[in-house]
């Protein structure tokens, strides 16, 4: 531990969360992490035992279709400039003696996400491309969309790193929507039940249409770094 040839991790679950001292516990695995020299090294750091693409991935990745990396909310329709959306969105104080660190810096928050997003597209003149972001005027939300392609109105789809076929409460309605799209775009490092659904029991592969396009990716494990 701390060697420049070996490095140490602690990986934890929901053992060490589900506790009113969790937060204590995991930061006091931080701290001993940093002490030893394990962090931000490859194969070290301090690393949750769960999903990217469920717990973390719905705030930290923005899975939810409600709000963008960082705890942001989605824009809605109306809001053309950064100014409406801070507006309409940052939270208020509940007293004025406290201190909203967010709410007072989300205008920040929302210029770094677009310039992440954008480089040097992303300028004050244009709003930070402020208008490439999606709006939505209504519920976008992850059944609301299966619906949505079940009766024929939306043509494509993009499945990044979770697999719809599996984990909705009704895996046959899923799979009829994704029959019904036109394309279907499937980000995973391995074969899943949405990329392969054409194949389940009782599905005519023959009366098929969706084109389905599986793109090959980096499993979490593979990555450098803490």
């Amino acid at each position: 531990m701390g060697k420049p040839d070996k490095v140490m991790t602690i990986v934890y679950a929901v053992g060490l969360t589900h506790h009113t001292t969790g937060g204590q516990l995991i930061r006091s695995g931080a701290v001993l992490q940093l002490l030893l020299g394990n962090m931000g090294r490859p194969g070290g750091g301090m690393n949750a035992e769960r999903g990217h693409a469920n717990i973390q991935g719905n705030t930290d990745h923005a899975i939810s279709w409600e709000i963008l990396p960082g705890y942001l909310k989605i824009p809605a329709p109306g809001q053309k400039t950064i100014a409406d959306y801070v507006a309409g969105s940052a939270p208020k104080k509940s007293d004025k003696n406290s201190w909203n660190f967010f709410g007072t810096n989300y205008s920040k928050f929302m210029v770094s996400t677009l310039k992440g997003w954008f480089g040097d597209a992303a300028k004050k003149s244009n709003e930070f491309a402020f208008d490439l972001i999606p709006k939505p005027a209504g519920n976008a939300s992850w059944m609301t969309i299966y619906d949505q392609a079940l009766k024929g109105k939306m043509e494509g789809l993009v499945l990044s790193g979770m697999t719809a076929a599996s984990i909705g409460p009704d895996s046959n309605q899923v799979r009829e929507a994704l029959g019904n799209l036109k394309w279907l775009v499937v980000m995973d490092a391995l074969p899943t039940t949405s990329s392969e659904f054409w194949h389940a029991p009782g599905v005519d592969a023959s009366q098929v249409k969706t084109e389905v396009f599986m793109v090959p990716t980096t499993h979490w494990i593979e990555k450098d770094g803490s």
